[in-house]
Order: structure tokens, then C-alpha cells, then sequence
């Protein structure tokens, strides 16, 4: 991505953990982009979802298309 830099005026980023990896590797302006995404108001309980109160739940998601190993699904387990 840094020959990618070159090439551009200016960088969207949609993180700002994003944000400040790319604003050390370039002085062109690095602009927040947040995803257009609206958390809903509230969210349904544990007991709607049939998910126990007293254990510590995990959640892994990744796109089948990307590689298994750098995903590492099994690792969450």
C-alpha cells in the first residue's frame, strides 16, 4: 500500500486504529470515514436468544473466502 500512497491526495480509513497506521506512513491528510452503520437501540437479552446468563460467550465471524489460517477460527475455541 505505501507505492498505493503515492498515487492519492488524500487516504479514507474507516477506524481510526486505521487512521493512525497510514498517518505514519504519509503526510497526505488521513480522514475518518466511519462505516454507515446504526447500532440498534437496544439489543435482545441473553434469555430471548435462549443464550445462559452464567458463561462467558464467544463470537468468531470470518469471510469462508479469506484464508483459514489467518483466521484461525479454531482459536477463539
Amino acid at each position: 500500500m505505501r507505492t498505493g500512497l503515492e498515487m492519492v491526495d488524500e487516504v479514507w480509513v474507516a477506524s481510526t486504529f486505521c487512521k493512525e497506521v497510514f498517518r505514519s506512513y504519509t503526510d497526505k491528510p488521513v480522514r475518518l470515514v466511519p462505516l454507515p452503520v446504526i447500532p440498534p437501540a437496544d439489543g435482545a437479552s441473553r434469555a430471548e436468544l435462549g443464550l445462559p446468563e452464567d458463561r462467558f460467550l464467544f463470537v468468531n465471524s470470518f469471510d469462508y473466502l479469506s484464508t483459514f489460517e489467518r483466521k484461525n477460527p479454531m482459536g477463539v475455541l
